[in-house]
C-alpha cells in the first residue's frame, strides 16, 4: 500500500458515523457556537473519542473551552470514569 492509500484508509477508518453525530448535536447549541472549530472538525474529535473510549484525556491550551465542552459530552455519553484535566499555559508561566 502506497502513502496515498494509506493516508485515505486512515481519513475512512475516522469518518464519522450518524450515531457519533448524534452525540455531538444533542449539544445546545450555545455551546457549538462558542466552539471556534468547523462541524467537520466537531466532528471528527467527537468520532475519535466515542470510537477509541479513552480513560485519560489531556487537553493543553484552552480558548473558549469549545471543544473541551465537545469532549466531556462524548464521556459523559461512555458512561464511563474518566480523568480530564485542562492546561492552560500562559507566558508568563512560574513554573
Amino acid at each position: 500500500m502506497n502513502e496515498m492509500e494509506r493516508q485515505r484508509v486512515d481519513y475512512e477508518l475516522y469518518t464519522p458515523s450518524d450515531e457519533e453525530n448524534k452525540v455531538l448535536h444533542s449539544l445546545d447549541k450555545t455551546y457549538s457556537n462558542v466552539c471556534l472549530m468547523t462541524n467537520e472538525e466537531q466532528e471528527f474529535l467527537n468520532s475519535i473519542i466515542l470510537r477509541n473510549r479513552p480513560v485519560k484525556l489531556l487537553e493543553v491550551g484552552v480558548h473558549e473551552g469549545g471543544s473541551s465542552v465537545i469532549m466531556l459530552n462524548a464521556i459523559k455519553i461512555m458512561q464511563m470514569q474518566n480523568y480530564f484535566p485542562s492546561i492552560i499555559w500562559r507566558n508568563a508561566c512560574l513554573i
